[in-house]
């Protein structure tokens, strides 16, 4: 996390998702290196929505995933090399969609010159084809985190299908829990969960007694296992800074038991 906490005053959650990608991503960096013979195997990083967005260190950009990732594997890289000499190769693309936030995103990893790093600026679903043949073999880790819930799910699906990798989903739950009957919104949740019958899912009596955002969150796991996303799906949900109610949960999808 950052070195001041001052940088997350009201977005406590925030520094929990970065908190918890940090772990991920230095635990997940290791193993991979470990799998590996002699050459060791590519890491690629992919952002969906970079941003930055929030972002109170304007100087550094320490408290945005991004700028995150990149220490985070930069420092696994350093020890690997200082323990096996040997390098390990690394690509970062980062998907940005908003002109201004992209701007900044550009001038944020100027000074990144020692990694590999792709600043794409477009919609993340439409940018899928560009980013399959960027990550064209090693392992992925897709980190797909937008601001809302208007994602096209079985777009995202494809491209994760495609990779050997793991991913990490931000599931807006806040939102889905209070817009799911809001009129004009039917094709967002239907895009989110690939699914046009989504109203009637949710209704089924067997997830009678659950609140909105948990029968979406069970018809969403239930959905990336099925498009072949994952084998296995988690979810770690965060809550709102002294509140008791869950704004986001981490999804991690992934192919090992383990």
């Amino acid at each position: 996390m950052s070195d001041s906490d001052d940088y997350y005053q009201g977005r406590e959650q925030s520094q929990i998702k970065h908190f918890i990608l940090q772990l991920y991503l230095t635990v997940m960096a290791f193993k991979v290196a470990q799998s590996s013979g002699d050459k060791l195997t590519t890491i690629n990083y992919v952002d969906g929505f970079s941003g930055p967005w929030q972002t109170r260190d304007e100087d550094n950009y320490s408290d945005t995933s991004f700028q995150q990732a990149i220490e985070v594997l930069r420092t696994v890289r350093n020890e690997l090399q200082a323990k096996r000499n040997a390098i390990l190769p690394m690509r970062f693309v980062f998907c940005e969609e908003n002109r201004d936030s992209h701007s900044k995103l550009l001038k944020a990893v100027e000074k990144d010159k020692d990694v590999e790093i792709h600043c794409i600026h477009g919609r993340f679903e439409k940018s899928l084809e560009e980013i399959s043949r960027i990550c064209s073999d090693g392992f992925t880790f897709s980190f797909i985190d937008p601001n809302g819930f208007k994602l096209h799910t079985l777009v995202i699906s494809e491209f994760l299908r495609s990779q050997r990798g793991e991913f990490m989903w931000n599931y807006m739950a806040d939102h889905a829990n209070r817009f799911v009957n809001r009129e004009g919104l039917e094709d967002a949740y239907g895009a989110l969960l690939a699914e046009q019958r989504w109203f009637d899912r949710i209704n089924d009596p067997d997830l009678r007694g659950l609140k909105n955002e948990e029968k979406i969150l069970v018809l969403l796991r239930e959905k990336l296992k099925e498009l072949g996303c994952a084998d296995y799906v988690i979810d770690f949900p965060v809550k709102r800074p002294r509140e008791n109610r869950v704004q986001f949960r981490l999804l991690f999808g992934t192919r090992s038991a383990a």
